[in-house]
């Protein structure tokens, strides 16, 4: 989270406009929220985050929080967590992420994108770190892409089947110097 958080600092630090409304799959503790907001204060949060934990301290930072699990259907799924840790860096709907790991494991409802996308008229920036997950969502129908702008990516999975997707769906991928390759940077 904190690598893909400075990929972003460092493309705001150029003066880049990123819009105002965000949508972020994943969203942690909302570090990246309170960039964007600090950035332009308007910024129209969308945040998705499926651990408990990390829902209770979004809240307590005044955040509206979804609690769901993005997967390519619409349920319930299992969310694996590392058993070490107060609050999370680890957490996965995909146990592969974490087997090397103590886990427990808490159930959670889950949505598709597209579903949770449905009443977001336009996506300015979505961010997406969802350990694992990419691939899954990716294979769901995608008509959020068809009314976002941005798009960045942390890949866990499926690299060369979600690039073709977006190409396909008009975005380019932007080159960002001193990025890791699966912080990714996408735009129209």
């Amino acid at each position: 989270m904190q690598i893909l958080k400075s990929f972003i600092k460092r493309i705001l630090e150029k003066g880049t406009i990123l819009g105002n409304v965000y949508v972020d799959v994943g969203a942690h503790r909302g570090g990246i929220a309170e960039l964007l907001i600090k950035h332009n204060p308007d910024t129209e949060c969308h945040l998705i985050e499926p651990f408990s934990r990390n829902c209770k301290i979004l809240k307590n930072k005044g955040f509206n929080v979804n609690r769901y699990a993005i997967a390519g259907y619409n349920g319930e799924v299992s969310l694996y967590y590392r058993n070490d840790r107060k609050g999370t860096k680890s957490c996965s709907i995909k146990k592969s992420q974490l087997e090397a790991y103590s886990l427990k494991k808490e159930k959670v409802p889950c949505i598709t994108l597209d579903s949770f996308c449905k009443n977001i008229k336009q996506i300015d920036v979505l961010k997406m770190n969802c350990e694992g997950a990419e691939y899954e969502i990716f294979e769901a129908p995608c008509e959020w892409l068809k009314k976002t702008t941005v798009i960045f990516l942390q890949l866990h999975a499926g690299q060369g089947i979600i690039m073709n997707k977006l190409e396909n769906a008009g975005f380019v991928l932007k080159k960002e110097k001193g990025s890791l390759r699966s912080n990714q940077w996408w735009s129209k």
